[in-house]
């Protein structure tokens, strides 16, 4: 739908950039699938179209994670960046990060005791990570919502990218 601006941190802006390659990774897997399908669907016209709807759902979601992708390495490590994209691949990408890149290191770090000052100072930071990755995800989830419907107002047939 519409494109918003997200402000990355400098403490998560690493752990974003993970996120945003893990989401090209998942993205390519998508078109990939949903090529393999369409050629599956040969002779079945109705399968067919909507396999080439993935196809294209899949591909513009994985350009839209490209670009986000390269907002993110353009800014200099370490430092906070202003990203702009689709707020639902913002969000994927935010629920990629709490998902995929500080849980396993929380758990990592909080898998034994006792837990030293370091420890405790790292598992702080992870979860502030995590807080700001999932409250994010459901921010930019509830944008993107509200701005289908916005479209599908005026067009019932507006669709989420």
């Amino acid at each position: 739908m519409g494109e918003v601006t997200l402000k990355v941190a400098a403490e998560h802006s690493k752990a974003f950039k993970l996120a945003a390659l893990a989401e090209i990774g998942k993205d390519a897997e998508w078109v990939t699938s949903a090529q393999e399908e369409t050629a599956r669907s040969l002779g079945d016209e109705y399968r067919r179209g909507h396999e080439l709807a993935d196809v294209r759902a899949s591909a513009r979601s994985l350009g839209q994670v490209i670009a986000i992708t390269e907002q993110l390495f353009a800014a200099p490590d370490g430092e906070a960046v202003d990203v702009r994209g689709d707020a639902s691949q913002l969000a994927h990408t935010a629920e990629t990060m709490a998902r995929d890149i500080i849980t396993p290191q929380l758990k990592d770090e909080t898998i034994e005791g006792p837990f030293d000052t370091e420890a405790v100072e790292n598992i702080s930071a992870l979860t502030s990570a995590l807080g700001w990755a999932t409250g994010e995800a459901a921010r930019l989830h509830a944008v993107a919502t509200a701005q289908l419907r916005a479209a599908r107002a005026v067009d019932p047939r507006a669709v989420a990218h």
